[in-house]
């Protein structure tokens, strides 16, 4: 009996850029099914965006970042997208990566096609180093241990379910008296009147952990603040601030800042919270981060919960955290390795 002739078949792989001003409505409808596959699997419980969420992610821009959005293909169907933000003012020596890859085609080397491509673009600029950040214990965390990228930070994520809060215990946080200290609060950004004050403020954040990452934080200026602003504004979303004023001096001495999506999706976001530091040890952070709790509940009742994030070893925050009702829910993997060392494990 002869043999049965085999099929051969080949599969065409390729990596190219995406303007997501111009691309085909069906290439940005792949790019979004990626995206919210990823938060489905990895971030299960957060809110699953919108194609419109994604157009906003995929289009804001900011000119003090440049970006590079890539997509995968085989036989000319997206299957992966990738975004690499390169800074242009501070950290410029880092390529900071984020792929996807649809997960009916994961282990197929796509990822690896993505990664490829990255680290050249990044090489190419003069990024010495590479940045990912994949959830702990995610394909996406051993697709970064496999090629030499290490945990140089830990990021603690936890939640606020403002449905089960203690509003008592956030009320009687509030209008606990601070003096000299006053509250005060708005929507949108920060006013003029008082954005060099709140630079200044905002600049404490520099002493905030940031482990064995090659990263500097921010260096705020009210250009680089109204950058940002304009930034949040593209993506859809509104800025909330809460603040503790100093008032023989007027300076900013607390801070903390909610984005809240336009479009509603039952989450806001917790930015930035800090407490200038010859203004420490006075209760400030707890104050002002109570306040944000009962302006959300008041202001915008659609919001189910608050997310934030800090770094592991930042125990102050995490305390003032989990005195609010925060709940750890996952961790997230600040991951680096040496742009050349990546290639080389690539053979590129």
């Amino acid at each position: 009996m002869g043999s049965r002739p085999r099929r051969c078949y080949t599969v065409a792989v390729t990596v190219e850029p995406l303007d997501p001003h111009t691309a085909d409505p069906a290439d940005l409808a792949a790019c979004h099914e990626i995206r919210a596959a990823w938060v489905a699997e990895d971030l299960p419980g957060d809110p699953v965006p919108t194609f419109e969420e994604t157009m906003a992610w995929l289009t804001a821009t900011t000119p003090e970042e440049r970006r590079l959005l890539r997509v995968v293909r085989v036989d000319g169907a997206v299957a992966g997208l990738s975004y690499l933000m390169l800074p242009l003012v501070q950290n410029t020596g880092l390529a900071m990566l984020w792929p996807w890859v649809r997960p009916e085609r994961r282990r197929r080397g796509l990822g690896t096609e993505l990664l490829t491509d990255a680290v050249r673009s990044g090489r190419d600029d003069g990024r010495d180093t590479m940045l990912v950040e994949p959830v702990e214990g995610t394909a996406g965390a051993h697709f970064a241990e496999r090629f030499g990228f290490a945990v140089g930070q830990r990021g603690v994520m936890s939640t606020l379910d403002l449905s089960t809060v203690d509003i008592d215990r956030l009320a009687a946080v509030e209008a606990a008296a601070h003096p000299p200290y006053r509250l005060e609060g708005w929507s949108g950004p920060v006013p003029e009147r008082i954005v060099e004050r709140y630079v200044v403020a905002l600049n404490n954040m520099a002493d905030a952990p940031v482990g064995d990452l090659n990263y500097d934080p921010p260096q705020w200026t009210p250009e680089r603040l109204r950058y940002w602003e304009s930034w949040v504004d593209q993506r859809d979303r509104d800025l909330l601030a809460t603040i503790a004023v100093h008032e023989p001096s007027g300076d900013v001495a607390g801070l903390t800042v909610v984005i809240v999506p336009r479009t509603p999706n039952g989450r806001a976001y917790q930015d930035d919270t800090t407490v200038a530091r010859a203004h420490r040890g006075n209760g400030l952070g707890l104050w002002v981060k109570a306040a944000m709790a009962r302006r959300l509940l008041a202001e915008h009742p659609e919001v189910r919960d608050v997310i934030t994030g800090n770094a592991e070893e930042n125990t102050h925050m995490r305390r003032i955290n989990a005195d609010l009702g925060f709940a750890v829910t996952r961790v997230i993997e600040e991951r680096q390795a040496a742009t050349a060392d990546v290639a080389k494990l690539l053979g590129i």
